[in-house]
C-alpha cells in the first residue's frame, strides 16, 4: 500500500503545531505577565493558532536569561533610602541615590541641541552615545560630524543605535566616523538572524556620556523633529537634562554594558566607570534602568510606589498612556483619596493606535477625580512624573505596556526639592497650552476603543 505523503506531512505539521502551542502555553504561564496579557495571548492562540504561535515566539519574549553586568547587584545588600520610592528600588538592587549632583533641564529643542553639541565638543577621552533614533537628516549629520571630529582628535567614540528605531540609517552614513576611528553598532539589528527571537525587545534609552563625568539623557532622539539649532513650528515638545556628579557613573556603566551586550565585545580591559571625584551640586539622584536585562520591572514598580505614596500631588507627562491594571488603579485611588492627579498628554500623538487605546483609561480616571490636560500646540514627547515636592522622575520610559515591560529604558529620580520645583515649573508652563478634559464618547467609539484596549497587552 503506497504511503500517502500528503497525509503524513499534514499529520507532522499538526503535531508540530500542537507541540509549539503547548510550549507557548507553558511560556505564557511561566512569565510574570499581567493576567490580561496572559489571557490575551491564550485567547489569540485559540482563535488563530497558526498566526498567534509564530508571533508569540517572535514578539512574546519579555526577559532575557542573563542580566547585563551593570545590573547584577546584590538585592540583599540594600541600603535604606530616604524616600519610599528610593527604599523600594533599593530593595530591587538598584543603587541608592547619590548626593552631590547637579541637574540642568533642557526644556526646548534648541537648548537640547546646543547642550549636546557643546558636550561632544568638550570631550577629551571618551564619548558613549546611545539613541533609539538617529535619522540621517541635517540634525543627524551635524551630530555625526561632531562625533567624527572628536574621533579624529583621538577621543574614543562609541555610538549605539537601536536596530529598529534607526533602521533607515545606513552604513554609508557612518563611513567617515568609522574611518576616523569611531565605533558604531546596532542593538538587536533586524539584519542579524541570531537576534530575531529578541527582535521585539528594543533599546529605547537615550543617553550620552562624556569622559565618564557628564551625561545628557531624557526622551530626546537625534532627528529634526526632536532638536535643532533654530525653532521650527512643527518640532515636538520634549525634555532632556544634563547631569553632573557621582550619579553619572551609573549612566557610564549602563552605556558600557549595553555596548558589550550589543557587540559581543568582552568587558575585560575596558576601563570601569567611576564616580566623579568632586561633587557638582547638591542634588540627590538615583538612576533606574529596566528592561529585559533586569530581573524585575523596576521602573513600573517605582511608578506604582510613587502613586501610592503621593500625599498632595501626582502629575504625569507622557506621550502615550496605556497602563496595566495595577498602575491604573493606583492613579485612580490616588485621585479618589484627594491627591491632585494630573495627566499631561498630547491632544493627538504620532501613534493613533495609542490615542485610541487611552480613551477609556482617561475618561475613567477623569471620573475618579483626575484632571486630564491635552497639549494642543503639537506632539508632546516628554516623559516625567512629579510626586508632592519630594520626587521627580525623568527619562526615556513612556507610561505604556511596551516601555514598562518590554523595552530597555532608563529613568532618573530626583529627590532634592529645588530639582523637583524646576520640573514643576516646566509642567505648569506646558499645562497653560492644553485643553482640559476628555469628552464623553458615543457607544460606537467606546466599543472601538474597548477593542483596541484589549489588544494592548499583546504588545
Amino acid at each position: 500500500m503506497p504511503i500517502n505523503w500528503s497525509l503524513v506531512l499534514s499529520h507532522l505539521i499538526l503535531t508540530l503545531a500542537f507541540a509549539a502551542g503547548i510550549v507557548m502555553l507553558g511560556a505564557v504561564l511561566r512569565q510574570r505577565r499581567s493576567p490580561q496579557s496572559a489571557l490575551a495571548w491564550i485567547a489569540f492562540a485559540i482563535l488563530v493558532p497558526y498566526v498567534a504561535v509564530p508571533l508569540f515566539f517572535l514578539l512574546g519574549r519579555r526577559k532575557l536569561g542573563t542580566p547585563h553586568e551593570a545590573h547584577v547587584t546584590p538585592a540583599r545588600a540594600r541600603a535604606r533610602g530616604t524616600d519610599p520610592v528610593e527604599d523600594l528600588l533599593c530593595g530591587f538592587g538598584v543603587a541608592a541615590a547619590s548626593a552631590g549632583n547637579r541637574v540642568r533641564l533642557c526644556t526646548r529643542a534648541e537648548a537640547t541641541y546646543a547642550s549636546l553639541m557643546a558636550l561632544l565638543d568638550q570631550a577629551q577621552d571618551s564619548v558613549s552615545a546611545t539613541f533609539y533614533v538617529l535619522h540621517p537628516d541635517e540634525i543627524g549629520r551635524d551630530v555625526l560630524a561632531q562625533l567624527t571630529e572628536r574621533a579624529r582628535a583621538g577621543v574614543r567614540v562609541r555610538l549605539l543605535l537601536d536596530g529598529y528605531g534607526s533602521l533607515t540609517t545606513r552604513s554609508r552614513h557612518f563611513r567617515a566616523l568609522r574611518e576616523a576611528g569611531g565605533q558604531v553598532a546596532f542593538f538587536h539589528s533586524l539584519l542579524n538572524p541570531s537576534v530575531w527571537l529578541r527582535a521585539n525587545l528594543r533599546n529605547h534609552r537615550k543617553l550620552v556620556v562624556v569622559d565618564d563625568r557628564i551625561a545628557l539623557a531624557g526622551g530626546v532622539n537625534v532627528a529634526r523633529e526632536y532638536m535643532g539649532p533654530d525653532p521650527r513650528p512643527d518640532r515636538w515638545t520634549d525634555l532632556a537634562f544634563v547631569l553632573e556628579g557621582p550619579a553619572v557613573a551609573a549612566y557610564a556603566a549602563l552605556a558600557r554594558a549595553d555596548w558589550a551586550y550589543a557587540t559581543g565585545e568582552p568587558l575585560a580591559g575596558d576601563p570601569v566607570p567611576e564616580a566623579a571625584a568632586t561633587e557638582a551640586g547638591e542634588g540627590r539622584v538615583q538612576v533606574i534602568a529596566s528592561g529585559p536585562d533586569t530581573t524585575e520591572d523596576v521602573i513600573s514598580a517605582g511608578v506604582l510606589q510613587a502613586a501610592f505614596s503621593a500625599h498632595n500631588r501626582l502629575w504625569l507627562a507622557t506621550p502615550y498612556f496605556i497602563p496595566d491594571a495595577g498602575l491604573f488603579d493606583a492613579f485612580a485611588l490616588a485621585a479618589r483619596r484627594g491627591v491632585d492627579v494630573r495627566l499631561l498628554l498630547p491632544e493627538r500623538s504620532n501613534h493613533r493606535l495609542a490615542d485610541w487605546a487611552r480613551g477609556n483609561y482617561l475618561r475613567d480616571l477623569q471620573g475618579a477625580g483626575a484632571r486630564v490636560h491635552l497639549f494642543r500646540p503639537g506632539m508632546m514627547h516628554a516623559k516625567a512624573l512629579l510626586v508632592d515636592r519630594r520626587l521627580a522622575m525623568l527619562g526615556s520610559a513612556n507610561l505604556d505596556l511596551r516601555s514598562l515591560y518590554l523595552d530597555y529604558e532608563v529613568m532618573t529620580a530626583l529627590y532634592s526639592e529645588p530639582d523637583v520645583l524646576c520640573v514643576e515649573k516646566w509642567m505648569t508652563e506646558l499645562m497653560q497650552a492644553t485643553r482640559r478634559g476628555v469628552p464623553e464618547a458615543g457607544r460606537v467609539q467606546e466599543l472601538f476603543e474597548g477593542v483596541i484596549r484589549l489588544l494592548a497587552p499583546l504588545l
